[in-house]
């Protein structure tokens, strides 16, 4: 709905959207590689925040809503959970749907502000 952007969408939409960006990047596009070795090297952990924050920032840029500020806290946020997912939780299924639930949020913060 801001005249700013490339297409126009629904609140509804774009929240459909991100959720399938986001879904999308986590389990088919990182790969076992990324998932396997960003529990053991910060370097991957950084491309593969990077990467998915760029990817669920596509939405939101073509609707004419991404700021400096969103792709920062999805940087941020991203990174912090999965760095904490990685290196201080149990590889338990409870914490990845914990950490699934964060991104989830940080997306809807990202909806509601627009």
């Amino acid at each position: 709905m801001n005249p700013y952007g490339l297409i126009t969408l629904p609140w509804f939409a774009l929240g459909g959207l991100l959720l399938l960006f986001h879904f999308w990047y986590d389990y088919h596009v990182q790969g076992n590689y990324i998932s396997a070795g960003k529990r053991t090297s910060n370097w991957l952990l950084g491309v593969h925040a990077t990467t998915w924050t760029l990817t669920v920032s596509v939405p939101l840029y073509l609707v004419g809503t991404l700021t400096v500020e969103q792709f920062a806290m999805l940087l941020i946020t991203h990174t912090a959970m999965d760095w904490t997912k990685c290196h201080r939780l149990p590889n338990t299924r409870a914490y990845e749907v914990l950490d699934q639930l964060v991104h989830l949020v940080t997306l809807a913060v990202c909806l509601w502000a627009w």
